[in-house]
């Protein structure tokens, strides 16, 4: 058959690969037709040779050696040679060369040691020359559907053969054989051409055997021209071209016809310039591409198909046996019929199709079709939803069986219904019927009466949780049956609309709740009434500046002043502690009756009527956790008759132990600036008591101008009569109660009688102070009568 019956004409079109051969077009584009069907998929060619690995089996260059070309004098006229050498980067021939053919037209080669050096080393005599074998791995198998072309770099060998290995080599099979001389070579008849009958049959060809060229002569074994294109998915056309390595073996030199002869063997050797190898990746038909690295080249398989070369199904397409695709059918893998829920299948030759392994979402069966033991089908959802199959989910004790429920529905019952006790329902008889409860306490499983108290219950429920009894209760009421009223409510309803009266006790004067019967408030030590709103006689509930020092009986290097006037408006006691620059007032071993978050506030007068560069007032505070120092420029206090600063932030003073607070005033310069100290307050943090803190914000507010009214004297005649009642609710609280009046039994009418309000007592005449303990301003001689 001649040559030109297998020519192949390619042509690349938009992308797409076409072949004409003989008449026939074969269209190789795509894995599938338009139909969306699988067909063969033919991978693109590529030189499967370049950077590939390569092994030889002698090189020259170990140690620097001598040869020359076949076609001139050995040595030259002028006694030179060529050298092989590879440590030298001008002279080195290494086997890498044989496969970097990137630059054509930069000449690289590969050489071995020539027969003269071979003989010196007892490698070969004169009747034996070099044999050397060259090897090129691929990393995974291709099909050579193009050719082997081995450029020479010198002339052509007289005797060498080509061939292939599908197993990595571990065997061989001849390709073709070249020779000068097939039948003395290789006892074969000569053919330059392949056999048209047996196109796959391996024989020795003398073309490429010629002495010419001298140079870059080719040896060429064209696999391309041994088949149609379009029968390359044909089995006996892939097992033709399939191969995992190629092994050229290069048998006899070309020689000058003069080596027995007593020519120079410095001239035969063998000199490889590139080794060309065209083919596809063996996918098996099953993928038109390969990545990865050169020598890690994996298909990127279509089809349903895994593994490197496309070998297996993937794991759910085993409804038919594995098959290359062929000329005409893509053999695509099938997938098996599990319902979305196996990992994997297993083809069942018996049954015809694929059994589904590794069923998920508890199910079984060839198809992953069914619930296992102890599931149900859910009807609402498709067999292949992940929840198709329901957990039955019984409560063990609850049944009368070991878990298992119906598979199918009754008349009387639905799917997936449990087998329960008597008393107890559900579809997974985990509770008691209504109106029972006790399910899950000991004895396990049973129930009794929920015995809810109808009136107590929303709607007049008789129903409980079933879990623990627990009845629905009012708003108002509690207790498992709801069978009293909530804390801080009385007065159990008494028909099915109504609900526990809320308790009305003073928030301060009570403690929190009352009789859930009666109604009756519990008050505190001396607090009275019904509802807990009135001081006991005797005692009284403090006002929020009660804990008042005033600065003109403490300690200091201050001047006295006691004026005529301002009482009650401008100061309180006897008058002022007034300090000029670098003179304090000091309030010693102060403690207070209860512990309490305080604000420590500072009386004073100041007519501001003077130089205030560089002026300030300093407060210290000093105590078990405390030591505060605070400072306030006299510039930026309120200038007036009865005004008064607050320390920044809140003192948590504890009871029953001892503080000092000290008021100093400085001045860098000289200055007539004076301050007038009235006094210090410790006034209570009233946003923590029930008062505020379960009122309105009205109340809120309200109670807040009740605080800001007691802090200067100035404003004290601005309180507010609510302030009466919303202080004795703070107060009470704060002070758990309300306190002894402790009036003097000398300055006093009564010692045990003074206003509910603050505690202030009846004095006599000429006397003051809260207890009425002291002469009143431009009075002295505090007797039994009063001060004169």
């Amino acid at each position: 058959m001649s040559k030109s019956f297998f020519l192949t004409v390619w042509f690349l079109v938009l992308g797409s690969c076409f072949w004409v051969s003989h008449g026939q077009i074969c269209k190789f584009d795509s894995c599938y037709n338009s139909s969306g069907n699988a067909i063969p998929c033919v991978p693109s060619p590529v030189s499967i040779s370049l950077k590939r690995n390569v092994s030889v089996t002698n090189t020259c260059g170990n140690s620097r050696s001598e040869y020359c070309e076949l076609s001139g004098p050995c040595p030259t006229d002028d006694g030179k040679y060529l050298y092989c050498d590879a440590s030298s980067s001008e002279e080195k021939h290494p086997k890498s060369y044989l496969v970097d053919n990137e630059e054509p037209q930069k000449y690289t080669w590969w050489q071995s040691q020539n027969w003269f050096e071979t003989n010196q080393l007892g490698l070969t005599n004169t009747n034996n020359p070099l044999k050397v074998n060259i090897t090129l791995s691929f990393g995974k198998s291709y099909h050579i559907s193009g050719h082997v072309q081995v450029t020479f770099y010198t002339e052509r060998p007289k005797a060498m053969f080509i061939e292939k290995s599908t197993d990595d080599g571990h065997t061989w099979q001849p390709m073709q054989y070249f020779a000068s001389r097939c039948d003395n070579s290789y006892n074969m008849e000569a053919s330059n051409s392949p056999d048209a009958s047996d196109p796959f049959k391996v024989e020795c060809t003398e073309r490429y055997s010629l002495p010419n060229p001298r140079k870059l002569g080719k040896v060429v074994f064209d696999s391309g021209s041994r088949y149609h294109v379009c029968d390359y998915q044909t089995p006996k056309v892939q097992d033709y071209l399939l191969a995992t390595n190629v092994r050229i073996r290069l048998e006899y030199p070309a020689t000058d016809g003069l080596e027995k002869l007593g020519g120079n063997l410095k001239r035969y050797y063998y000199a490889i310039s590139d080794i060309e190898i065209t083919g596809r990746c063996n996918c098996n038909g099953h993928a038109r591409f390969c990545t990865g690295s050169l020598m890690n080249r994996e298909c990127s398989c279509e089809h349903n198909t895994m593994g490197r070369d496309c070998e297996v199904c993937k794991p759910l397409f085993n409804n038919r046996p594995w098959s290359p695709a062929n000329k005409t059918h893509g053999n695509e893998c099938q997938e098996c019929q599990c319902n979305g829920r196996g990992t994997s299948c297993i083809y069942n030759s018996t049954l015809g199709y694929g059994l589904c392994k590794g069923c998920r979402n508890n199910t079984e069966g060839d198809h992953c079709d069914k619930c296992v033991d102890k599931f149900f089908r859910d009807l609402a959802k498709p067999l292949n939803d992940a929840g198709a199959c329901v957990a039955c989910d019984c409560f063990p004790d609850g049944i009368v069986n070991n878990g298992s429920c119906l598979q199918n529905a009754t008349s009387t019952e639905k799917i997936g219904q449990c087998t329960c006790k008597p008393n107890v329902y559900g579809r997974k008889c985990d509770q008691c019927k209504p109106g029972h409860w006790g399910f899950t306490i000991p004895p396990l499983g049973e129930c009794q009466d929920c015995n809810c108290t109808s009136f107590g219950t929303r709607g007049g429920s008789i129903e409980c949780n079933q879990m623990n009894g627990q009845c629905t209760c009012k708003e108002t009421t509690q207790g498992q049956h709801c069978n009293e009223c909530k804390f801080g409510y009385h007065g159990f309803p008494q028909g099915e609309a109504e609900e526990c009266k809320k308790c009305s006790c003073d928030l301060g004067g009570a403690f929190p709740g009352c009789d859930k019967q009666t109604g009756a408030c519990h008050c505190r030590q001396g607090v009275e009434g019904q509802l807990c709103t009135s001081a006991v006689n005797g005692t009284f509930y403090p006002a929020l500046d009660y804990l008042l020092l005033e600065a003109e009986s403490a300690m200091g290097n201050y001047v006295t002043l006691t004026p005529a006037n301002g009482f009650g408006s401008a100061y309180t006691g006897r008058g002022y502690a007034q300090l000029s620059s670098g003179q304090h007032v000091h309030f010693n071993l102060v403690n207070v009756k209860v512990g309490h978050q305080y604000f420590a506030i500072v009386r004073y007068t100041f007519p501001g009527q003077c130089s205030l560069n560089n002026t300030e007032l300093e407060f210290k505070v000093h105590g078990p956790g405390l030591h505060n120092n605070y400072t306030v420029m006299l510039a930026d206090l309120k200038k007036g008759s009865g005004q008064a600063w607050r320390m920044p932030g809140l003192l948590p003073l504890v009871k029953g132990m001892d503080y000092n607070f000290t008021v100093t005033y400085h001045s860098n310069v000289t200055s007539d600036c004076k301050i007038q100290v009235d006094s210090l307050i410790l006034v209570p943090h009233i946003n923590g008591t029930r008062v505020f803190t379960l009122s309105s914000n009205h109340v809120q507010s309200a109670l807040s101008d009740c605080v800001n009214s007691r802090i200067a004297v100035s404003r004290m005649d601005s309180e507010q009569a609510n302030c009466t009642s919303l202080v004795f609710s703070a107060s009470t609280e704060i002070y758990n109660g309300t306190l002894e009046c402790d009036c003097d039994p000398k300055g006093s009418f009564n010692p045990s009688q003074c206003s509910p309000y603050g505690g202030q007592c009846r004095c006599k005449p000429g006397v003051g102070g809260r207890r009425c303990d002291q002469c009143l301003t431009g009075y002295y001689s505090f007797t039994d009568s009063g001060c004169t």
